[in-house]
């Protein structure tokens, strides 16, 4: 009689992802291991702050004002379509939801909301985000992606006070994340528009008394 050979479990942390993995996703592109989306990003990394710098280097710099312009307005719209269409199918609309707003568990066994959100990674993996400095409105934007990051953090929390039934490891990352980028901003908003203010007053006055 043959003897059957079990596998050892893999305890290494891509084998921890592809074990955890949602089996819904798993034979998606780019969904059935980490290594295809870090490496694509690695790649971005490495164009941005070497290769491309290295390029560039003894050339003058190529006119790309109308790419950049057509870019952000497809950026605008597409950012717009999936918000429409995520609070339709879920908090504003009955396909899938009507979602409680302050806590909701997670869904085994609709799909929608997966097919969307592996096209929205994919808009943020191959479009990464644009940032065009000196604009007027631009300090704005800032305050609203504060306060956006902000109200995610404090989201993030309802799991650890109603039981909805969701991971609270998952929403452990979701409050992290939400909170980094809330300090990071306002690091950014705190140092360009409160502080690079007052020194602009400062000198600004001194050059008048002079």
């Amino acid at each position: 009689m043959a003897s059957s050979t079990v596998p050892e479990p893999d305890y290494s942390y891509l084998g921890l992802i592809l074990s955890t993995g949602d089996p819904r996703t798993r034979d998606w592109p780019m969904m059935g291991s980490p290594v295809i989306v870090v490496s694509i990003l690695a790649s971005y990394l490495y164009f941005c702050t070497s290769l491309g710098p290295r390029l560039m280097k003894n050339r003058e710099a190529f006119n790309i004002r109308p790419i950049v312009l057509a870019y952000n307005v497809i950026m605008v719209g597409l950012s717009l379509f999936f918000c429409v269409l995520t609070l339709k199918l879920t908090y504003v609309g009955q396909e899938i939801g009507p979602y409680n707003v302050v806590c909701e568990a997670t869904s085994t066994t609709d799909s929608v909301l997966l097919y969307w959100g592996w096209w929205y990674m994919l808009t943020k993996i191959a479009l990464p985000s644009s940032v065009k400095p000196n604009l007027w409105w631009k300090k704005y934007v800032t305050q609203f992606q504060i306060a956006q990051f902000f109200a995610l953090m404090v989201h993030g929390l309802m799991p650890f006070i109603f039981d909805c039934g969701f991971p609270k490891t998952m929403a452990s990352l979701m409050v992290l994340e939400a909170g980094l980028f809330t300090c990071l901003f306002s690091d950014f908003y705190y140092k360009n528009y409160i502080k690079g203010q007052d020194e602009r007053y400062i000198i600004g006055s001194s050059t008048k008394s002079d």
